[in-house]
């Protein structure tokens, strides 16, 4: 639980940059929403070495996205929001979708039936 309630902190300092365009971008506000909550339904059934592991991929995604997006909007010599916050839509929903995946095989090891 602490691990959780680490990575979810991170998530909101990694995202002190991006949180202005989120208050005036409700989809971006909805994509984080369901990243976290898909998160968690990975994250609950999944055993002690699964949890280590998608702790460490998480926070490795989060600083990937917050890095690669900064580049992405970049536009003369300062990050943009507006192609800064595409990019982290973009790589949100990705990784929502990965998330799933993974939620997916954590809840039922032969893969079976989907996860909402």
């Amino acid at each position: 639980m602490l691990r959780l309630t680490l990575l979810l902190s991170l998530c909101t300092c990694s995202m002190a940059f991006a949180q202005a365009c989120e208050e005036t971008d409700p989809e971006l506000e909805s994509a984080e929403s369901e990243l976290w909550a898909v998160y968690q339904l990975a994250y609950g059934p999944a055993g002690g070495g699964l949890k280590e592991r998608l702790d460490r991929a998480q926070r490795s995604w989060l600083d990937y996205r917050d890095a690669n997006c900064d580049v992405m909007g970049e536009r003369w010599g300062e990050v943009a929001a507006e192609p800064r916050a595409a990019c982290v839509l973009s790589m949100t929903r990705d990784r929502t979708f990965e998330l799933r995946l993974i939620a997916q095989t954590a809840a039922r090891p032969c893969g079976c039936g989907q996860v909402p």
